[in-house]
């Protein structure tokens, strides 16, 4: 069921993420959402969060270019979308 709702797959790499899971299986999930189809009219929502999920992965990175990454994810994020604004891109 996961598989066929984007909303799902993204919040479940997002907790993956969150739980400390390895950065591997975060990437498959957001690489496994990528080929879902997402309804036109939360296109631009879920392209922000997919952006969003950037930095923080690359954060865990040595040499991460997260601060741009950031302003690119925070100016794709609708301003309705606080959960991954106030969550992710804070600190």
């Amino acid at each position: 069921m996961v598989r066929r709702r984007p909303t799902l797959c993204f919040f479940h790499a997002w907790a993956l993420l969150m739980s400390g899971r390895s950065l591997e299986v975060v990437e498959q999930r957001l690489q496994a959402l990528a080929t879902i189809q997402v309804d036109p009219a939360s296109m631009g929502a879920m392209a922000g969060r997919m952006a969003a999920c950037a930095p923080i992965l690359w954060s865990c990175r040595p040499m991460c270019p997260r601060c741009r990454l950031c302003q690119q994810a925070l100016e794709m994020l609708p301003e309705s979308d606080r959960f991954i604004q106030r969550r992710g891109l804070e600190s």
